[in-house]
């Protein structure tokens, strides 16, 4: 071995510590400034969205996808195959846990219409606004 302190230009001085320590803290402080800014920035669409759109739509028929998607000539193959089989549709807002709400709706909503069902199971039924 030379002798040689290999990690030494590494090393900051005491001085230089500080001055590490205080820019390292400065930053932490600007992330944390702009976590916060953005969590409050995704609160306020949340809100606009929520004003705007309800969790889960009334029924509609299926058949007003085809008007909304005539330009997707691809997508719109698909739908005319599923207003075969189906003829009505909900619509559920979009915000992560959109697929819970849409199944658990759905199955209350067949659970509800289903006289069979209820009376099996001894679901109580609701009223559906």
């Amino acid at each position: 071995s030379s002798g040689i302190n290999a990690e030494w230009p590494l090393r900051p001085g005491r001085k230089g510590r500080k001055e590490l320590k205080y820019k390292e803290d400065m930053a932490a402080e600007d992330l944390i400034a702009r976590d916060e800014n953005i969590v409050a920035q995704m609160d306020q669409i949340s809100k606009e969205v929520a004003t705007v759109s309800p969790l889960v739509s009334g029924t509609e028929p299926v058949a007003a996808l085809c008007a909304e998607y005539s330009e997707n000539k691809k997508f719109l193959a698909k739908i005319e195959h599923v207003v075969k089989q189906y003829t009505l549709l909900r619509r559920v807002r979009g915000d992560g846990n959109c697929f819970y709400r849409a199944y658990c709706f759905t199955l209350f909503d067949i659970c509800q219409k289903d006289e069979e069902i209820r009376k099996k199971k001894k679901v109580p039924t609701a009223t559906l606004r």
